[in-house]
């Protein structure tokens, strides 16, 4: 085979590969919606106990599972795929952890015209909703209430994050080290403060926070700081990661940002979970 015959075979090759990568991907993609949507995966019910707006634009919302539900369970750090419209299926992450259920919450920002904040925006206290689940990898290890962990948040992707605080300091204490990166455009925005400074208080010396606004809309008090998440942690020491778990929900973007952040400072990728919202 000559040179100009070997080139048009290896550019062939490569195409052909390229496409049946992103052929199986896709496929993998609609499968997981066809289970979603169809009868293969079950569907359990929850009644709206209560909901309460607790930022601009964001709501909580309490359950409690049906009856016929109840054995629903998961690992505190997934989320729930609710049946927002005829086969139409939106994510959110669980705020609470399992010892909670039969109840459970969902923190949700409501988008002007978006399908599912259209859903729950509408929703009242004795209303019912369909879901399936749960879904993601971001779960606690045992390995870490002793070994601690790094949680770092923008916006309503506190939500696992108030679920991994609630599992690791309600009943015995965690003996780790756990730092929580909490950002948001203005001071309004910042939701579950009452619960996180009250934590600081009584775990002061395992459990320290940086709350990050990027826009504040007054002078800020003492306990906040003027800028991103990103910037936060680009100040911080590589000792500062070492052998710790790094836990991650936000914006695509803000994800992908903070994870070139820890790579630059050494953190092993084994070390690093997320879920983007």
């Amino acid at each position: 085979m000559n040179v100009a015959g070997f080139f048009v075979f290896f550019t062939v090759s490569f195409f052909l590969a390229k496409w049946c990568l992103i052929f199986i991907c896709n496929c993998a993609i609609e499968l997981w919606v066809f289970f979603c949507q169809n009868s293969f995966v079950k569907e359990f019910f929850a009644t709206l106990v209560d909901v309460e707006e607790i930022a601009p634009g964001i709501k909580f919302f309490d359950f409690q599972l049906h009856e016929d539900s109840r054995d629903f369970s998961f690992s505190t750090g997934q989320f729930i795929s609710v049946r927002v419209g005829p086969q139409v299926f939106r994510a959110y992450s669980l705020c609470t952890c399992r010892k909670d259920l039969p109840r459970f919450s969902l923190v949700i920002k409501l988008i002007p015209g978006g399908i599912g904040s259209t859903f729950f925006d509408k929703l009242q206290p004795g209303q019912q909703i369909p879901f399936q689940g749960p879904f993601g990898l971001m779960q606690l290890d045992q390995d870490v209430e002793s070994g601690g962990a790094i949680f770092i948040a923008t916006g309503v992707g506190i939500a696992p994050m108030r679920a991994f605080w609630r599992q690791l300091f309600s009943g015995k204490k965690a003996t780790g080290q756990f730092d929580l990166f909490f950002g948001f455009r203005h001071e309004s925005d910042g939701i579950f403060l009452p619960e996180i400074f009250a934590l600081q208080e009584e775990f002061s010396e395992n459990f320290h926070v940086t709350l990050c606004v990027s826009k504040p809309l007054d002078t800020l008090p003492p306990n906040f700081q003027l800028g991103r998440v990103t910037a936060a942690l680009g100040g911080k020491p590589e000792e500062f990661f070492t052998n710790r778990k790094i836990f991650l929900c936000g914006s695509r973007q803000m994800v992908e940002q903070v994870k070139e952040i820890l790579q630059a400072k050494g953190v092993d990728r084994a070390n690093i979970f997320q879920e983007i919202y």
